[in-house]
């Protein structure tokens, strides 16, 4: 494994140098196994690339079965389905440069070197203006965050996911579990927390992070709300369409404490100095459900867990998902395809992106087309990993590995592998018929915009909600980081619930229907997400003074001072 540089060094003077060799030996290892060439049976990160999967053994035996399962039949003969797939990107072809010939796609410029496309903003009307939703909350008092979070698992009951870490019956006080909740998620710590309130200790809470909080827990915490509020009628307004769901996904940037060490930081210039610090990339739907949300190290690319937040539950099912150019990748046009998702990402200086055909360049040249690609898709080296892909797919739908963790190990190799080259030819096909419609329907991108306005909403309500230390991490490992993120999850799903509940009654105390129809409108026009009647402070109490507090500075006026140290009477 030495190279002749490292050979001669090794063997210098007709001596072996032991020392030397071990630690080229170490470097080489460290390299084999992020590279893919060595491979760690019992590690997580670093196995075999088809250890991950379901195997194909398994895959060939059942595949019928398992593609009928997840609805994937269609996709079984590769050449019908890649056939209807160019008959889809060539029909985008034709039509997007028919409007653009015909100059029907007035938003559409043809520069010299390559084009301009506006996108108008979405203008309000009068009425827009005038009916906020703000109005219709609580003015005259501030409620407690506390009362809040009972009052919400009075109603669905969350609370009971916080199930012991044995699997024991037994079940924590709802106060306990309450203020662990709020330690984490408003980042005041479970420490402070215990310090600061009344009817509970530092130990008594510390005992119920041990024994109650993980990952799991809450997330299902998080899960059962936004099951919720499915069922209720008034989130139904909240959609464009009702039987399709845009969801949208971003990453929110936060500092790491400077005296917590975490290996699931990064450094980056730009967000945090010298600081280090992580991202929590979050996903919410039409309806602002927060679905689900994940702690990453900021040198990772987001566009990776997309895919682990569309398949996290049952509940929430999108018809496009968006993110900024952050969420894309070729390979991720690719796998959310064949996956089953609309994937409609908002990318920055798309113009740039490279357009791809079923046929030469010069074929569209010839059509007169504006737009035409760059080069032709290699349908065969497609063709030759279709069953791989498949198979890959079927191992996420059935949740034996995570999408996140299926790409680091693609990317960890030194030499691309050949289902991920695959995928990627395959991703460049659907990422062409998504520009084209993109550039085409000036609606789906003013759709695009208004979603991902949503969930930078939702980052500013974020940071309202996690307002301890400075808004900065003070936890260092993963689980920990999560169960804090998940937390402040958990508080925000609370609001955003107790939200709709109050509308809800609102609407049925309305005197007539024009004051109805006046409440909807104006939750139409505006956000759910409103948090300014909210205490998350706690309470000052001005009832009582506390003596001992004052004992601590009262001064013994018949003691004599102590004189400063180095001087004389």
């Amino acid at each position: 494994f030495l190279n002749d540089e490292e050979k001669s060094a090794v063997f210098e003077s007709g001596k072996f140098r032991i020392s030397l060799y071990k630690i080229l030996l170490f470097f080489h290892v460290s390299d084999a196994i992020k590279n893919g060439t060595l491979n760690l049976k019992y590690s997580y990160r670093y196995r075999n690339f088809d250890d991950y999967m379901i195997s194909n053994d398994d895959f060939k035996k059942n595949k019928d079965l398992l593609l009928k399962k997840h609805d994937m039949e269609h996709m079984q003969d590769f050449d019908s389905f890649i056939a209807t797939i160019k008959s889809k990107v060539e029909q985008s072809y034709k039509i997007t440069n028919e409007n653009i010939n015909n100059g029907f796609n007035t938003y559409f410029t043809a520069t010299d070197s390559s084009f301009i496309v506006k996108t108008p903003k979405l203008e309000k009307s009068e009425d827009e203006e005038i009916n906020t939703l703000a109005k219709y909350f609580p003015h005259d008092e501030y409620l407690s965050i506390i009362d809040l979070l009972y009052s919400v698992n009075t109603q669905t009951d969350f609370l009971s996911s916080f199930q012991h870490y044995n699997g024991s019956t037994k079940k924590e006080k709802d106060n306990l579990l309450l203020a662990a909740i709020l330690g984490y998620g408003c980042n005041l710590s479970l420490s402070k927390m215990g310090k600061i309130s009344k009817g509970i200790n530092e130990n008594q809470l510390d005992n119920t992070k041990i024994w109650y909080f993980t990952e799991e827990n809450t997330q299902k915490a998080n899960d059962i709300i936004v099951a919720y509020m499915e069922k209720l009628e008034i989130v139904k307004h909240m959609k464009h369409n009702i039987k399709e769901n845009h969801t949208s996904s971003d990453g929110q940037k936060y500092s790491i404490a400077s005296n917590i060490d975490s290996t699931n930081a990064g450094y980056s210039n730009k967000y945090f100095g010298a600081k280090k610090g992580v991202v929590a990339y979050t996903f919410i739907d039409e309806s602002h459900r927060l679905f689900h949300s994940q702690v990453i190290n900021v040198s990772e690319r987001e566009s990776g867990y997309v895919i682990d937040g569309l398949l996290h539950n049952e509940t929430v099912k999108s018809s496009l998902h968006s993110g900024d150019t952050h969420s894309y990748t070729e390979i991720i046009f690719g796998l959310t395809d064949i996956l089953g998702f609309n994937f409609g990402p908002r990318i920055k200086n798309f113009k740039d992106q490279q357009l791809y055909g079923f046929n030469t360049p010069k074929y569209y040249h010839n059509l007169d087309y504006k737009l035409v690609p760059k080069r032709k898709i290699n349908i065969q080296k497609i063709k030759d990993n279709w069953d791989d892909i498949l198979r890959l797919s079927i191992t996420l739908k059935e949740g034996k590995t995570t999408a996140s963790q299926l790409l680091k190990r693609f990317t960890s190799y030194s030499k691309q592998h050949k289902l991920y080259g695959a995928l990627k030819e395959y991703g460049k096909i659907i990422k062409t018929d998504f520009l084209l419609n993109y550039i085409d329907d000036v609606a789906l991108r003013q759709k695009i915009e208004k979603q991902l306005n949503k969930v930078e909403a939702s980052n500013r309500f974020s940071k309202a909600v996690f307002f301890g230390n400075n808004q900065e991490y003070t936890v260092s490992t993963v689980e920990e980081q999560n169960i804090a993120n998940n937390s402040k999850r958990l508080i925000q799903n609370a609001i955003i619930l107790w939200n709709y509940l109050y509308i809800t009654k609102k609407l049925q105390q309305a005197p007539n229907q024009k004051e109805k129809e006046n409440i909807l409108q104006a939750l139409k026009n505006s956000s759910i997400i409103y948090y300014n009647f909210l205490n998350f402070f706690g309470i000052y109490d001005f009832t009582s003074y506390s003596k001992r507090v004052y004992n601590l500075i009262a001064i013994d006026e018949e003691k004599e001072f102590l004189q400063p140290m180095g001087l004389e009477n």
